[in-house]
This record gives C-alpha cells, sequence and structure tokens, in this order.
C-alpha cells in the first residue's frame, strides 16, 4: 500500500460531493449497528451461563422501523437497509463498506438473547450461544473493517460519537427526573432512543469502546503509513531483524511500564482496604462479617443507616401521637428540616484526610470527592422533590391535622426508599467512572508504548547501516521544484510585478503598502494558530501599490519564501510560520510513517499550494541551492530534529544515532540529496544539541 498524503483520517474524499455524502452515510449506518452492543446491560456470559444473570440489549424500536416494513413486506426492515446500502456500496467501489454493511444484518438475532433466560435443553442452549457467540463475531468484524478503512476525523464518526454523547446525556436527565418523581411528564428528544428501544450506555463505557476504537484505528494506520518500507525489509530478507532488534532496544520501555502496572494495582489494593476500614470507623454502623472493598463497604454502611432510620420511621408511625409529633412536626417546612438533618451533609465513609505530601492520601481523598459529588446531588433532588410532596400535602390536608401528619410519615417512607437506592446506584456509579479512568489510562499507556516501539524501529532502519531512507509522501503528490528564495539583510521584497494576496502574522514588518487585519482560513488549525498568534492576521494585497514593497525581519533572522506549485506539500513547523498567500490552504495530518516520527510527532500540518508559504528562520537560512543555484554542501549535512523548519512531503530521511541510546541519547537527522528542505541552525528550542525532559516527553510520552 502506498504511503500517500492524502491522509485517510484527516481530508474528504476525493469523491463527487453527493458520493462522499452517500459512502459518509452508510460509514454511520455500520456505526449504529454497534449500538445494541455499546448499549447492553449485560455482557458477562459467565453470568449468564449460571443463571445469575441475562443478556439485556437495546431492541429496534418497531414505531421507527415501521414504516420500512410497510413499505418493503416482503422482507425485513434490517434486509432492506442493510442490504440495499451494501448493493451501493458495491456499486461506488467500497467493498471494505459493503462488508461492513451485510454485518449489520446481526440486528435480525437480536431478539433471540436479549432478555431472554439461558434454556435448560442442551439443543436450544446450544443454539442461543452459536447466536450469540454470531452476533458477537458479526460485532467485533464491522469494529475491526471500520477501524481499517474508516476514518477518525470523518463527518460520520464525528456524527456518530455527537449522537451518542448527546443521548447518554439526553438519558441521564431523564431518568434522574423520573428517579425523583418529577411533577413535569418531560419526554426528551431522544434520537437514537426512538431507533433502539432502551438504549442507555453508561458515559464511562462509552469512553472505553471510542477510545479503544481510537487505539485500534491508530494501529493499522501505523502499518499503513509505513506499509512501502516494511515491504522493502521484507523483500530484502531483513524485516524480521529488524523488528527483532527494535524490540529489543525497547524492552526497557516495556518493563517500565510493567513496573508501574504492578505497582499500580498493589497501592490500589492496599488503599482499598484502608479507605475501607477508615470508612467505617467514621459510621455507627454495625461491623460486616468479612472483610469488604471500599466500594462494598460504602454500599454496607448506605444500606445500614437506611434500615436503621426505616425502623425508626415504622416504629414511630405505629406508636403515639406523641411520638409521631416528634418525627413529621406540624408543617411542611418543620418536616422536610428533620428529614434533611437526618439525610447526611456528607456521603457516608467519604470524609477527607490532611495529605500533605503523601500521595496515596490524595487520591484516596480523590476517589472519596468524587463519590461525595455524586451524592450530594443526589441528595438535593432527593429534599426537593419531597418538599414539594410535603407543601401539597399541608396544602390539601391543613397544616398540623392527623392527616397530614400520616401523609407526611408516608412521604418520608418513600423519600428515605429513593435515597437508598439511588445513592447506592451512585456509589456503584462513581467505582464504575474510576475503573472507566483506569481503563482509559491503560489504553493510552497501550498507545504510547505503540509510538515509542515506532520510534525506536525508525532509528534502527533508517540508521545509515541499513541503507534506506523514509519519505512522508509518494505517488500523486507533486515533489517539490526548490523554488525558495531567502531574504537579504533581513528584508523580503516583493517586485511591482506581483499582484498576490498574502495573509502574514501581526508582528511581521511590512512596508510600501497598506494592511488591513483578517482572519484566513478561521477553521483550520485553530489551537495551533491562536498559541503562535496567527489566528487573527494581516492582509496584504500586493495589486494596491505602486513601488517595491516587502516584509522584514532584524538580522540575523531571516525571511524565506516558498512557492508552491499546484497541489505540491510541504511540512512546515508553526513556530517559525509568517504567512501565506490566499490560494494556499493549511491542512492537517495524522500520520505515523517514520518519517514523521523521527520529527518526534505525528500530527503535523502542511501547506498546500499553489501560491507562496513565509516562513522565518533565527540564523541564517540554509537552502538545498544558495544564490544563483549552486548546491548548498551545508544543506547535504546531519542536524538535530528541530533544525528542520520545513520540508517537501517527498523528502527522504535517515537518523544518525547511537543505537545503545535509542530512548534518551541525541540523535541527528540527514536528508537525501536533491530534496528540498529549509534548516535553521538555530531552531526555538535551543539547536540540535538540546534534548532536555520537554523534548523527551514530547517525543515518547505524547501519543501523538
Amino acid at each position: 500500500m502506498a504511503n500517500s498524503l492524502v491522509d485517510t483520517d484527516t481530508t474528504h474524499f476525493s469523491a463527487a460531493p453527493a458520493k462522499g455524502a452517500v459512502i459518509q452515510g452508510l460509514w454511520l449506518l455500520v456505526m449504529l449497528s454497534w449500538l445494541p452492543i455499546m448499549g447492553a446491560t449485560r455482557l458477562n456470559p459467565l453470568a449468564v451461563a449460571d443463571g445469575t444473570a441475562m443478556l439485556r440489549l437495546p431492541e429496534p424500536n418497531a414505531d421507527f422501523w415501521g414504516p420500512l416494513a410497510d413499505f418493503v413486506p416482503w422482507v425485513s426492515p434490517f434486509a432492506a437497509l442493510f442490504v440495499g446500502g451494501a448493493l451501493v456500496a458495491w456499486g461506488f467501489g467500497q467493498r471494505a463498506l459493503a462488508y461492513a454493511l451485510c454485518l449489520g444484518l446481526a440486528l435480525e438475532f437480536m431478539p433471540d438473547i436479549s432478555g431472554v433466560p439461558l434454556p435448560e435443553a442442551s439443543t436450544e442452549a446450544l443454539r442461543y450461544w452459536l447466536t450469540a457467540g454470531g452476533v458477537a463475531v458479526a460485532f467485533a468484524a464491522s469494529v475491526m473493517l471500520t477501524a481499517i478503512y474508516g476514518r477518525l476525523l470523518s463527518p460520520a464518526f464525528l456524527g456518530f460519537i455527537g449522537l451518542v454523547v448527546y443521548e447518554s446525556a439526553v438519558i441521564g436527565v431523564v431518568a434522574s427526573a423520573n428517579a425523583l418523581e418529577s411533577e413535569v411528564a418531560w419526554r426528551a428528544p431522544a434520537v437514537l432512543g426512538r431507533v433502539f428501544e432502551g438504549f442507555a450506555p453508561n458515559p464511562a463505557v462509552l469512553l472505553v469502546v471510542l477510545s479503544a476504537f481510537v487505539a485500534l484505528r491508530l494501529f493499522f494506520k501505523a502499518v499503513q503509513d509505513n506499509a512501502d518500507l516494511l515491504m522493502q525489509l521484507r523483500v530484502d530478507g531483513r524485516l524480521g531483524a529488524s523488528l527483532f532488534h527494535a524490540l529489543r532496544l525497547w524492552l526497557p520501555m516495556l518493563a517500565i511500564f510493567a513496573v508501574l502496572t504492578v505497582g499500580y494495582s498493589a497501592m490500589w489494593r492496599g488503599l482499598d482496604h484502608v479507605a475501607a476500614e477508615t470508612a467505617l470507623t467514621y459510621a455507627d454502623v454495625p461491623a460486616p462479617a468479612e472483610p469488604l472493598s471500599f466500594e462494598e463497604m460504602l454500599v454496607h454502611i448506605q444500606t445500614e443507616q437506611t434500615m436503621q432510620w426505616q425502623a425508626e420511621l415504622n416504629t414511630r408511625s405505629l406508636a403515639t401521637q406523641d411520638q409521631v409529633n416528634g418525627l413529621v412536626r406540624d408543617s411542611a417546612e418543620e418536616t422536610h428540616g428533620f428529614v434533611e438533618e437526618k439525610l447526611p451533609q456528607r456521603a457516608p465513609g467519604t470524609n477527607t484526610e490532611r495529605c500533605g505530601w503523601n500521595l496515596k492520601c490524595h487520591f484516596m481523598n480523590l476517589v472519596k470527592s468524587i463519590t461525595n459529588s455524586i451524592y450530594q446531588g443526589v441528595r438535593q433532588g432527593i429534599l426537593d422533590g419531597l418538599e414539594a410532596r410535603l407543601e401539597r400535602a399541608e396544602t390539601e390536608a391543613g397544616r398540623g391535622t392527623e392527616a397530614f401528619r400520616q401523609r407526611a410519615v408516608t412521604e418520608v417512607d418513600a423519600a428515605l426508599a429513593i435515597y437508598r437506592d439511588t445513592t447506592t446506584a451512585s456509589i456503584g456509579q462513581s467505582f464504575l467512572m474510576l475503573n472507566a479512568v483506569s481503563v482509559l489510562l491503560l489504553i493510552y499507556s497501550l498507545m504510547v508504548l505503540f509510538k515509542t516501539y515506532l520510534i525506536v524501529l525508525g532509528r534502527v532502519i533508517l540508521h545509515p547501516d541499513e541503507s534506506l531512507t523514509a519519505s512522508l509522501a509518494v505517488g500523486r503528490v507533486p515533489r517539490s521544484q526548490g523554488m525558495t528564495r531567502a531574504s537579504e539583510r533581513g528584508s523580503l521584497a516583493f517586485g511591482k510585478a506581483r499582484r498576490d494576496v498574502l495573509y502574514v502574522k501581526r508582528d511581521t514588518g511590512v512596508y510600501n503598502v497598506p494592511t488591513s487585519a483578517r482572519v484566513p482560513m478561521p477553521f483550520k488549525a485553530i489551537f495551533s494558530r491562536i498559541l503562535h498568534r496567527a489566528w487573527r492576521m494581516q492582509k496584504v494585497d500586493l495589486s494596491q501599490r505602486s513601488q517595491v514593497s516587502g516584509l522584514t525581519m532584524p538580522p540575523p533572522a531571516s525571511l524565506v519564501e516558498w512557492t508552491l506549485r499546484s497541489d505540491e506539500q510541504v511540512v512546515f513547523e508553526w513556530t517559525h510560520f509568517v504567512g501565506v498567500s490566499s490560494t494556499v490552504r493549511i491542512k492537517r495530518l495524522l500520520s505515523f510513517n517514520l518519517a514523521s516520527l523521527i520529527f518526534g510527532r505525528a500530527m503535523v500540518h502542511y501547506a498546500q499550494g499553489p501560491g507562496v508559504l513565509i516562513l522565518k528562520t533565527n540564523a541564517s537560512a540554509i537552502l538545498p541551492r544558495g544564490a544563483g543555484g549552486k548546491t548548498s554542501t551545508r544543506a547535504a549535512r546531519s542536524y538535530g530534529p528541530g533544525c528542520f523548519v520545513a520540508r517537501d512531503v517527498h523528502a527522504g530521511f535517515g537518523v544518525h544515532s547511537d543505537l545503545s541510546e535509542v530512548m534518551r541519547g541525541n540523535y541527528l537527522v540527514a536528508k537525501l540529496s536533491g530534496d528540498t528542505v529549509l534548516i535553521d541552525t538555530m531552531p526555538n528550542d535551543g539547536g540540535a544539541a538540546r534534548f532536555g525532559i520537554l523534548r523527551y516527553a514530547r517525543t515518547f510520552l505524547l501519543p501523538f
């Protein structure tokens, strides 16, 4: 598979707009077929097998699918939709998309396994497990095809994330309102809930699933981006040896990860035990019969306290009038105040401690704070709902009457029941969030590990001993002709014949031509441009002057103008960016090509012609061709990766480094002869010799 700068994760399809929109819609349909699995309330086959639980999946909504079933009554609506979409995708030449759509037919079998207890008969049980296994295999295959051939930043994937996040938030609001018995029945404007009944994924689970998909997509993308180089190694018979050599040099990083993982697990077990014992000492409840985890201890405390209050309520509701008055008082306000006083201000067992420099203590305080934060919202909602119902009872039965007191006892009883159920659920939700954070950190660590292995692999196979180089793009992107010129004495002059429009940064000096403030390409590279003060720029219209004009920069800095032909592409660093002409487009590229990773990052930006790209250097710029078109010998030397200000996407690079120190030592990058690059011997990061902790963190500890 050829490496191409037409990045499958960041650019739009080159197909006609209507065709591209249809393809995006079909990919969205594939992702929608995942919803029943993502919204499953039980995915533990062991719990299903021992009869303690059953698999529950969101099922297709008959009201939504009914019109399609009426339109094609001779076939199921799923078959009509997914098979029809597969035929369209096949006609467009999107075979992987067609296969993924066919896998969506697994939705037909959802009712056979959802909400159904495991059959006792062996034949029926075998059929059940075969159906469930087939659905699981179809889901996994669909996700795999999407990870290989889909795009992370496509409209389909972004739309899918937006829909699921919106639906999760709406379902959560509705569930909270129902739990608190809201007076007003509010029907949320659900979208996915209209397609699948019972769809309400937990946000924590959603984050884990989406993060896992992103990690899977990045793995396949790295293989695709380096396919040519790996194939060349395979043809030469060096692939296995190179991969093993890189693995051996990369093992220290894996060892660090293993030690940190084991240490984290041991630390959590110790903290969990201490926190459980501490929580019990603060609560006036009986000790459990056996040691419990912190989560189980919080549930135990909550249950015991609620049972005590419930017993007190039951006793007093059957006792004398004086005892009842002691419980509910004579008014709604007084009764509400009694209940508010009974419900703890803070979730039982979550008192934080003064930690000083004890990091373990700070971590456990964070756990307690998350639990208490969720508890506070639940408690306040219960009290607000109880207050409204007590006021209504007082209005209808009269203040201080026997009827009011009896109704008050009933309302308090109901409030305590809601309190018991919702606070227990909130404890489970807080720990589910913490578990999700742990899984997210694991996924993040695996992504970092994978990137570091690619970096080490690049140092190995791009070493001068291997006689290999890596370039970012081949094929359809035209090679740069090296049409560059540097400023003379700090001034980049434009002749009278120039009539193009330039956009330059506001701190750039401009002479002999008026300027105006503009925001070109307002939605391109927003964060990078704001960070480097390049979002709001100066518009320089070279047609609005009658004499030589130009840009200035104090020496020894240089300004360099790089002229780009149509579709020519040049990767550049924002720290050296000055401006572009109005015809140039700035785009983002996510690439795990080794030619990108040797510069420390997978996410870069490039300028696409036609037009000019204007850059600055802190020292005199080094270009492949000097004055008079002569080849520069300085440009052929090796430099630190931070010295390369801009480079043609076709430029090939090799790495000069000591393989015994690939994880921490300096390394130099050399370009191929004839390729166009712009070099600054005094870059903003301090030059080739600098390899501090910030550069190390950016290179090895960030997944992009």
